[in-house]
């Protein structure tokens, strides 16, 4: 069934769901995926016999579309009535729910878009195992189906409200417990009337924590969606809280008491002559209820101390929180939530424009440029949105090439509140929170180009007011509250900013008046970074120095494209020692600037000209190779360094390698190995004696001098 054209129009859909797939997995351990497989098998046999099309599955969901919705429903009773048939082992039996839907989609990058799809997802997710749920629209195209009317109901994210029918027939269940909606769990959970896109294992993920831990807290950088993810994850949970699942915005709160404040509010708690916090922690203590408190980063205490002390008097009550850092109470497990991934992200911008702008089509050279906006945003849901929504004005190519001014591009009206009305309204928010040494830290090293590890932090961040070693204070700040994302490299750690915060703080920078100052801390990083690999060079240190300076390439290529003009020997020195791009362009690189530079150095411009022979050797320009390692040889000559002018020489032999005769080659091997052996160069005498090796006819000679130079 799989890899059928798929049908489009007005479609009927069926998707599937397992219940308590986690548990059953645990329980069943190895045995969980071939039972897996047969209640795969059974819906499967149901979907063919009806001749429906399988399009898609997700862990153990299974999606299905028919032509006919009279098909769509028989199949869906015919697996419901063999899976509950089916022998299972004793108390691991396959309880799946089921929705059916009709409506209109789209079929777009192969696979389908549109609102049903949506509507069909909330209302499998409303039933219970062994139910099957079926919509009035459906319904009304099948007047002959028994069905039972189980009434209006809110779905998540379905702006309407709608009649849902359950499925009956011989062999299957008709007593549930009631549906999971909106409707009928007492709640306060605001409806979307859009459906959230690359998040569905984060709610599953979400949900499961707060099954173990009573405190969860999401957090995660300004944009990436917590408070989405949150509300979807507490929906879910709906019918296992006999007294609700409660949303409390904190976002516009500016005082601490406050928080106990629009938690009664929510809770329709009022004073009773004592104080209010002790009137909702004894509400609280006979009630079984989630509460959700969103957005508490600007009050991190008193929500913490809030939340502390409900959790250890009321022992029915969780809490999940959404905060730009984490709230350090006592048993709280944290998760950070990332900016979509790159097909998640694109999904979301399909969707969002499909939706928001008429006539929407996305071609295939049009996905491609999506996936270069949605990348460049770094994957924040709040970011590509907003992008999707300037397509009722502009073209993707022309979003994609506007995004370095993002700020002004995206400056769209949101309807969450006003700190989220624009993309630059997040990312202030945040910056907002920070005390002043932590702001200057931030715009100083928004000047990186790509992550950077804490030294290099202490050098661009660490002058004038900030002394260097309030920096690390300042980057672990900037981490608890999402500022910058930790990178585990090798035994250490480096930090990544996110480009949307990267610009603003550049931006900050420019405010602040301190771009200038700031480029010549981060040149003279650079410098100190060449220096480094200078020394290293040649030695045997030297592999190592380079595999460090690679983790700065992008780092260090931005310093370099400063320095061209103004300080092309800082320039010179970069694209000498440091490996910032391929040989050919760093070969051309060198070449302009020793072009156009009046005065360099002896020892530098001849480090640039034995560069100059690596990479022309590198790239085959053999004569080119003699000619640069024949000079730059005679320059450390001119200065005295014997052994450097040897390492120069060193690169003549390759050069000679590749268009002269072995017995030429041997001839100019002899002087350098000379060299190197008086000079005591180890290095330079294991490298001479491997192409001793390479010229010696005799395989059980070259063998042992090969050996030797290992």
């Amino acid at each position: 069934m799989a890899g059928q054209p798929l049908p489009s129009g007005t479609l009927t859909f069926l998707f599937t769901d397992l219940e308590r797939s986690t548990h059953l997995l645990h329980a069943l351990g190895d045995d969980y995926d071939n039972l897996l497989e047969v209640h795969r098998r059974i819906i499967r046999d149901a979907i063919a016999a009806h001749d429906g099309i399988e399009f898609g599955t997700g862990g153990d969901a299974v999606f299905v579309v028919f032509d006919s919705p009279a098909n769509a429903i028989a199949s869906a009773r015919r697996a419901q009535q063999e899976l509950t048939a089916h022998r299972w082992p004793d108390g691991a039996a396959f309880r799946v729910r089921m929705g059916v839907h009709t409506g209109e989609a789209r079929i777009v990058d192969g696979d389908y878009v549109g609102v049903p799809l949506h509507v069909v997802a909330r209302l499998c997710a409303a039933g219970h195992g062994g139910q099957v749920l079926v919509s009035e629209t459906t319904k009304s195209l099948v007047p002959t189906a028994d069905v039972a009317s189980l009434g209006t109901h809110r779905l998540r994210d379905v702006p309407d409200v709608m009649q849902i029918y359950e499925l009956r027939g011989d062999g299957l269940a008709t007593s549930f417990p009631a549906l999971r909606t909106l409707s009928s769990q007492p709640n306060n959970l605001p409806a979307f009337t859009d459906r959230m896109i690359g998040r569905e294992l984060d709610v599953v993920e979400v949900a499961e924590a707060l099954g173990e831990r009573r405190l969860v807290t999401l957090t995660g950088p300004g944009g990436c969606g917590k408070t989405r993810l949150a509300l979807e994850a507490a929906a879910s949970l709906l019918g296992q809280f006999s007294d609700g699942v409660w949303f409390v915005p904190l976002g516009a709160a500016t005082a601490s008491d406050q928080v106990e404040g629009l938690t009664a509010e929510v809770l329709r708690v009022g004073e009773r002559g004592e104080p209010l916090g002790a009137t909702l922690r004894d509400h609280l203590s006979t009630r079984e209820l989630l509460l959700v408190l969103d957005n508490c980063e600007h009050l991190i205490e008193p929500v913490g101390a809030f939340v502390g002390r409900v959790l250890e008097e009321c022992q029915g009550v969780r809490a999940l929180t959404t905060s730009r850092e984490v709230l350090g109470v006592r048993g709280e497990q944290v998760i950070a939530v990332q900016p979509l991934g790159a097909r998640e992200a694109v999904d979301l911008f399909v969707e969002r424009a499909a939706a928001g702008v008429p006539g929407f089509e996305s071609a295939a050279e049009d996905l491609a440029v999506v996936d270069e906006v949605c990348r460049a945003l770094d994957g924040l849901p709040l970011a590509v949105e907003l992008a999707a929504a300037r397509l009722r004005t502009l073209s993707i190519r022309t979003i994609a090439d506007r995004l370095d001014d993002r700020f002004r591009l995206l400056g769209g009206v949101r309807t969450t509140g006003d700190r989220q009305r624009t993309l630059e309204a997040v990312v202030e928010w945040s910056y907002a929170l920070l005390d002043n040494t932590e702001r200057a830290v931030f715009r100083r090293l928004a000047l990186f180009a790509d992550s950077f590890d804490l030294a290099g932090a202490e050098a661009v961040g660490g002058w004038d007011a900030v002394e260097r070693f309030d920096v690390l204070g300042a980057v672990t700040r900037l981490v608890d509250t999402s500022m910058l994302v930790p990178l585990r490299a090798g035994d250490d750690y480096r930090y990544r900013m996110l480009e949307t915060l990267r610009q603003y703080g550049r931006t900050q920078l420019q405010h602040a008046g301190e771009t200038d100052a700031c480029v010549a801390q981060i040149k003279s990083w650079a410098r100190t970074w060449t220096d480094q690999l200078e020394r290293d060079m040649r030695t045997p240190r030297q592999d190592a120095s380079l595999s460090r300076a690679a983790r700065e390439r992008e780092n260090l290529r931005a310093v370099y494209e400063m320095a061209r003009q103004d300080e092309p020997e800082l320039a010179l020195r970069i694209v000498t020692f440091a490996p910032i791009m391929l040989m050919r362009d760093r070969l051309t690189a060198i070449d302009e600037l020793l072009s156009r530079s009046k005065a360099v150095p002896v020892r530098l411009h001849a480090h640039a000209l034995t560069s100059c022979a690596q990479f022309s050797f590198g790239t085959g320009r053999w004569q080119d190779a003699i000619v640069a390692a024949r000079r730059a040889g005679e320059l450390f000559d001119s200065i005295g360094d014997r052994r450097l002018a040897a390492w120069a020489r060193y690169f003549e032999i390759f050069g000679a390698w590749g268009h002269i005769d072995d017995d030429e080659v041997r001839a100019l091997l002899r002087p350098i190995l000379a060299d190197f052996g008086a000079l005591d160069e180890q290095l330079g005498l294991a490298y001479m004696l491997w192409i001793t090796s390479q010229l010696e006819p005799d395989a059980g000679a070259a063998d042992d001098i090969a050996a030797e130079g290992e």
